[in-house]
């Protein structure tokens, strides 16, 4: 059996992390790029349709598996041992990728290094570390982002962890601690007390193509639209002092009606992403819903009901992508939407 640890050898920190593991595990796992064609062929074999962020691939005979997101941290445990895991965890957190989400100005390298990051946070989440513990009496199951049906279960209090998800029991459940939060810009006057990196400030564009050529990163569309529906305004909202884009929104709905879909996409989320049951917008708080889990849209993700209508969320290349549908109430009418989008960028 071999493992290889692939990273982007043009990012600087990536490559030292890369091989700070490789060191720290002696021979257990080995680091590649991603830029080695060698490696590529591997990953055409495990998955064509593999994508450029951190990747664990382990070879075995004739056959290679390859593991994404929160799926690294998860089968590492299960493959080194939760001391030396946690070691790599501890060698991820001295470079700096755990603990925030503002890194640095290149946006490639910035999503990498929080993909990186995301995965080896989900070693700490299966350990418990520091606050909850493993294997508890009072868990719910947790499938993580691009697993193998070959990985046994892992069980963890504070709900299931499902392609980035966090999704939480009740409707007041409180985040557990080891949610990664997620700084947000604040819109308006900035006082003394608040962190002056958090000023926000809203961009507005008058066409689509303004906003993809503005962000560094893909959004969705509806190819088709309901009738009497069009565009009507897109916009982003960043931090002023860095730049960084915490979102960018697509409108459409009727000429000076009201916004009835609503796409929007954020590279700054927290990470696993909570989502809580809601109540039902029939029946009020008699009844609860829970969000459904979905397939139909462009990466696997959920599904709740709102007043008017649906959101479905998924992520995709770490980013959080948000579908509100609603201009009709009509379930049928929002996987249509959902179904109909094409990707953008």
């Amino acid at each position: 059996m071999k493992r290889y640890l692939l990273f982007d050898s043009d990012c600087s920190t990536c490559s030292k992390i890369a091989r700070a593991i490789e060191h720290e595990v002696a021979g257990q796992l080995i680091a590649r790029s991603l830029r080695d064609p060698e490696i590529q062929a591997l990953l055409n074999q495990a998955n064509p349709e593999w994508q450029w962020e951190p990747i664990l691939v382990e070879v075995s005979d004739d056959k290679v598996r390859a593991y994404t997101g929160l799926a690294i941290g998860v089968r590492l445990v299960l493959t080194l041992g939760p001391r030396q895991a946690l070691r790599l965890m501890k060698i991820a957190n001295r470079f700096g990728v755990l603990p925030t989400d503002i890194g640095p100005a290149d946006p490639g390298r910035r999503r990498f290094l929080r993909q990186l990051g995301s995965a080896f946070a989900a070693i700490g989440l299966l350990l418990g570390w520091p606050n909850s513990q493993l294997f508890g009496k009072d868990t719910i199951a947790v499938t993580s982002q691009q697993t193998t049906a070959h990985q046994a279960p892992q069980e963890l209090s504070g709900g299931e962890i499902w392609e980035g998800f966090l999704l939480l029991p009740t409707i007041d459940a409180p985040w557990p601690s080891f949610v990664r939060c997620a700084p947000a810009p604040i819109l308006g006057e900035v006082s003394g007390r608040h962190d002056p990196r958090l000023r926000g400030e809203l961009v507005r564009f008058n066409s689509i193509e303004q906003l993809i050529n503005y962000i560094p990163f893909p959004i969705y569309m509806p190819a088709t639209l309901p009738p009497r529906m069009q565009f009507t305004s897109a916009s982003v909202i960043q931090f002023a002092q860095s730049g960084n884009i915490f979102d960018a929104t697509l409108n459409f709905g009727a000429t000076m009606g009201q916004q009835r879909i609503r796409v929007r996409a954020r590279p700054t989320f927290p990470r696993p992403y909570p989502v809580r049951p809601v109540h039902s917008p029939v029946y009020h708080e008699k009844q609860v819903i829970h969000p459904e889990k979905v397939t139909f849209t462009p990466s696997p993700g959920l599904m709740r009901p709102s007043v008017s209508g649906h959101v479905i969320q998924w992520i995709k290349q770490d980013i959080l992508y948000t579908l509100v549908a609603e201009h009709s109430p009509s379930y049928e009418a929002a996987v249509e939407i959902a179904t109909s989008l094409v990707v953008i960028d």
